[in-house]
């Protein structure tokens, strides 16, 4: 597999996630639930599993797990607020995906405490 390639803007300030082949092409995708709003791709394993973050329409901060088929699956740890994107709250944030499948990131409670979360 190739890289992860972040930051793709459509002209308006919206980012897409990107993920980048060995061969050098580009997939670029969107969660379903993240609409036109902005994804981030933050990590890929060996196997081509991607985590990142989406927006949503509320610009609530979720997780996601791409999995090899294309589907996706949602990722918010039970005790993130489910908040708007701020200085103070971040939401879920999964950044690193390792090769048995294990994932590591953090979220942000309703207090504005950040904590870390490994998911397995």
């Amino acid at each position: 597999m190739g890289g992860i390639n972040v930051g793709v803007v459509n002209g308006v300030g919206t980012t897409h996630s990107v993920i980048r082949s060995a061969g050098g092409n580009y997939t670029v995708f969107d969660p379903p639930q993240s609409g036109a709003h902005t994804s981030f791709a933050n990590g890929i394993n060996d196997d081509g599993v991607v985590v990142g973050e989406y927006r949503d329409a509320n610009l609530v901060r979720h997780g996601y797990i791409r999995n090899l088929d294309g589907t996706f699956t949602i990722l918010d740890d039970p005790d993130a607020a489910q908040l708007p994107l701020s200085a103070a709250n971040l939401g879920t944030i999964p950044r690193r995906i390792n090769a048995s499948g294990a994932i590591a990131g953090l979220y942000t409670d309703a207090n504005g405490v950040r904590h870390a979360f490994i998911w397995q």
